[in-house]
């Protein structure tokens, strides 16, 4: 869910308290929320900036760096205590990343702050992503994994990554694509694994079988790479033609199959997003992909 749609929800939600009393069955619940877009959007056409989210959503769309760090200070002016404007300011301003580590660690700290004030950590504790007022926090968070893994830093990442999955067990923001690369990159098949079998559909997705087939090569169990491989031709279509072109080293082709809004699962469009994504796994093991388009390239999946 976008920021947007937070905004969106938030406002239905004061809307529905405005309104309570005008509901009585789903019939005049719809007309409330018919009655709610209809003036929302008419508020929208005509809107000028008042709040922090109002300023964010600017930050977010700004043609350049400097008119987005002016929007975030001025969201961050009006809302002291909001992490995503605190978040964003830190990370427009940051000379880099090391420096950028510092100044989330210390937002981080006054988030703790926050979600015990607000007693998040016991009342939603594993569900954090279900509740609007936690979301920044998480994002604060994730954001500081990612800055650990620029940095290098990947014990750290996944010491990181390991407590967002506890605040949040259904993992909305995808930390489990970014702890199995990590696993297969340090060559920790255990933990890999456990992470692996901790939910049935892990074990068919294409981007946790790719990254278990580098691991399994890395240590040289061949045998158990290629059985990765071949469940993932079959769950992924263009499985043999991404490893042609990685095998070939045509990076063009291979980033002209990706998009910046995303892409269609079990196709080459995910397995390119996992290759550039997670480029300090798999920018370093060429001989993995060459050894792969030769044992795969006649296969035909049953």
């Amino acid at each position: 869910m976008s920021r947007d749609t937070e905004r969106v929800m938030r406002a239905f939600d004061e809307y529905l308290k405005a309104h309570g009393n005008q509901i009585s069955d789903n019939q005049s619940l719809n007309q409330l929320a018919r009655q709610f877009t209809e003036e929302y959007n008419d508020l929208l056409q005509d809107h000028e900036p008042e709040s922090a989210e109002d300023y964010l959503a600017l930050s977010n769309e700004a043609p350049s760096k400097s008119a987005a760090l002016r929007y975030a200070k001025k969201a961050l002016s009006l809302e002291p205590d909001n992490l995503d404007a605190a978040s964003a300011v830190a990370q427009l301003a940051a000379q880099d990343d090391v420096a950028l580590l510092d100044k989330l660690s210390a937002l981080i700290e006054k988030g703790n702050r926050q979600m015990e004030r607000e007693n998040h950590f016991k009342e939603s504790m594993g569900d954090f992503w279900m509740v609007l007022e936690t979301r920044p926090y998480m994002r604060l968070r994730y954001d500081y994994m990612q800055t650990l893994i620029r940095c290098g830093m990947y014990r750290q990442a996944i010491l990181e990554g390991r407590q967002l999955m506890e605040l949040c067990k259904e993992d909305n923001l995808g930390v489990r694509f970014d702890l199995i690369h990590l696993y297969a990159h340090l060559d920790d098949l255990e933990p890999a694994l456990a992470l692996r079998d901790s939910h049935p559909a892990n074990k068919d997705d294409g981007q946790f079988l790719m990254a278990l087939a580098a691991l399994y090569f890395k240590r040289g169990a061949l045998d158990e790479s290629l059985a990765c491989l071949k469940k993932l031709c079959a769950v992924n279509r263009d499985a043999k033609r991404f490893l042609q072109l990685v095998h070939k080293e045509d990076e063009d082709s291979l980033f002209e199959s990706t998009d910046d809004m995303g892409y269609r699962p079990y196709t080459i469009e995910e397995l390119g997003y996992e290759y550039f994504t997670y480029l300090y796994l798999f920018e370093n093991i060429q001989p993995f992909f060459d050894w792969a388009y030769r044992k795969l390239r006649n296969y035909k999946v049953k």
